[in-house]
């Protein structure tokens, strides 16, 4: 956790602790899996982290659960490969990387085709003489 706002500012004093500490990183966490601020205004407080609140919450509230829940609970349509990819020899040689599909600046991406619906993108980036 970045330490900066708890330890050089002028509200460090009051927030530079372990409870608060909690709270920031129960809400970056929960940010991580996809939930977002229940109330910005600070108009009440809910007990949770994902709240902004006057009193600092270190734990989710049910609420958030059931939309962690909403989020995560799915399956989605996909398959996995039968096997690992394979991974293509020479690629120190241009005329192996495939075909150019995009060319940005001193950016250039290749796409080439390994067969059973496996792929091999290359990046590379020029550098001038």
């Amino acid at each position: 956790m970045n330490d900066f706002y708890y330890e050089t500012l002028p509200w460090s004093s009051f927030y530079g602790n372990y409870v608060w500490r909690q709270a920031v990183i129960c809400q970056e966490i929960g940010h991580a899996l996809g939930l977002g601020h229940i109330d910005e205004d600070f108009s009440t407080n809910i007990p949770s982290c994902m709240d902004y609140a006057a009193i600092p919450y270190a734990h989710p509230f049910a609420h958030d659960y059931e939309v962690l829940d909403d989020i995560h609970s799915h399956v989605e349509d996909f398959t996995a490969p039968a096997s690992p990819p394979i991974v293509p020899p020479g690629l120190d040689d241009a005329s192996s990387w495939g075909t150019l599909i995009e060319s940005n600046g001193p950016v250039s991406t290749y796409l080439r085709d390994l067969g059973d619906n496996q792929f091999w993108v290359t990046h590379v980036t020029w550098a001038e003489n």
